[in-house]
């Protein structure tokens, strides 16, 4: 449920592309960027997605530090 509710948010972003990767799959949020703007971001552990629905960006900083989460950009 609380990944559902951060897929939801993050496929209105709409000047890029984030491919999200975990155990369940492969999912792209947004849209293609004219520039390009693109990124894998592979999930190691379904806390983080707890992590950025209750601390935001914050919770997301907090999440990438603990190793749950990594980005190639």
């Amino acid at each position: 449920m609380v990944r559902s509710g951060v897929l939801k948010v993050l496929s209105g972003i709409t000047d890029g592309q984030v491919t999200i990767r975990d155990s369940l799959g492969e999912v792209v949020c947004g849209t293609p960027a004219s520039d390009g703007l693109c990124c894998m971001l592979e999930v190691h552990h379904p806390s983080v997605y707890r992590a950025m629905m209750v601390g935001g960006s914050l919770g997301a900083s907090e999440a990438f530090l603990a190793g749950t989460w990594n980005c190639d950009d």
